[in-house]
């Protein structure tokens, strides 16, 4: 966030029970729970808000939230910028992916842009708004779905062999790109022969495929019927 221009002001710790409310950056709760070691910690949030804002869940221009759930076994991260302090297809974006890649093994990820209007931090998170369309809404709940793959006793997610949808920055594994088409061919080759793609190793077992972001849904329909889509 130091290196966007965009430092945190506000810090939210949830455990489980808690309400998980915004505190003061550096403040008593920050520091409490720094010095506990984020013992019992299920997720936590960053937020950079304007010089003086007592809404950090409101006027936020940037957001970082990190989730544990033990249940579905599940660690993700979301980032949400505004404009114009991160402009998806620069050199920044793919900067802040690439950092991101190195946190951790993903197995899967994606990045978009979209008007802040049509609540993309809520699409993000796997959920509806009324601010979305009826067809976003059809493809977050497929989505949405695969949450529920351990309680159904699936070994392994879909997300570790499926995209939830075609995006301009699609992270991907080895079991996405060894998927098989019905023509034989795998995603990979496919990727690499596609006009509209781009393709390149962010870290050990993560690829970064891109997409034009005007061709997504163009891509997304020469897929419909692989296999390779959660979100049909």
């Amino acid at each position: 966030m130091q290196k966007l221009g965009v430092p945190p002001s506000y810090f939210s710790a949830y455990d489980g029970t808690g309400r998980g409310e915004y505190k003061k950056w550096e403040g008593t709760f920050h520091k409490k729970v720094l010095e506990q070691r984020m013992e019992g910690i299920r997720s936590f949030s960053l937020a950079a808000n304007p010089t003086g804002s007592k809404n950090p869940g409101y006027d936020s221009f940037a957001t970082i939230y990190f989730g544990f759930s033990p249940e579905i076994r599940t660690i993700c991260v979301n980032v949400i910028v505004n404009h114009p302090h991160l402009v998806c297809g620069t050199a920044d974006c793919h900067e802040l992916i690439n950092n991101l890649s190195q946190l951790r093994q993903w197995d899967y990820g994606f990045g978009f842009e979209r008007d802040a209007a049509t609540a993309p931090d809520i699409y993000l998170g796997g959920s509806n708004s009324n601010l979305h369309s009826p067809e976003d809404e059809r493809r977050t709940d497929l989505w949405y779905e695969t949450s529920h793959d351990f309680y159904k006793g699936v070994e392994q997610p879909r997300r570790l062999f499926m995209v939830r949808d075609i995006f301009p920055y699609n992270m991907v594994g080895l079991g996405h790109l060894d998927h098989r088409l019905p023509d034989g061919r795998s995603l990979r080759e496919l990727i690499e022969s596609d006009a509209d793609s781009e393709f390149g190793q962010l870290a050990d077992n993560l690829w970064l495929w891109k997409v034009r972001p005007d061709r997504t849904e163009a891509v997304r329909e020469m897929l419909l019927g692989t296999g390779v889509i959660i979100s049909e």
